[in-house]
């Protein structure tokens, strides 16, 4: 059964590393272009991965600020200050989106 499975493995496009254990082929392309980029580059996408999460934290947060305004009766006070939090939110987007630019930009020229 052994046999079969690693005949079926190789067969599927993986390739098995130092340890025995097959690991399907667009991985292992990954982790040797991840293991021959630059560090900064590598710092760069990490921090895009980092501002992508705080923004769809920021978008999930806009979202149930519109859901709790629909689904309940709200004063005028607070009707504003659900607005002026949600005006805070896309600011914060807004910035965010601006770091995610430069780091782009900081890639860009290192690769240039």
């Amino acid at each position: 059964k052994q046999w079969y499975q690693r005949r079926v493995a190789i067969t599927a496009g993986e390739t098995q590393d130092s340890s025995g254990v097959y690991i399907p082929m667009y991985i292992q392309n990954y982790l040797n272009t991840v293991e021959h980029m630059p560090s900064s580059i590598m710092r760069e996408i990490s921090k895009i991965i980092e501002i992508d999460v705080k923004m769809q934290k920021n978008f999930q947060e806009i979202d149930t600020i519109k859901n709790l305004m629909k689904s309940t009766l709200h004063s005028k006070t607070e009707l504003q200050s659900d607005l002026q939090l949600a005006k805070r939110k896309l600011q914060r987007i807004m910035v965010l989106e601006e770091m995610k630019s430069v780091s782009i930009q900081m890639i860009s020229s290192i690769i240039e």
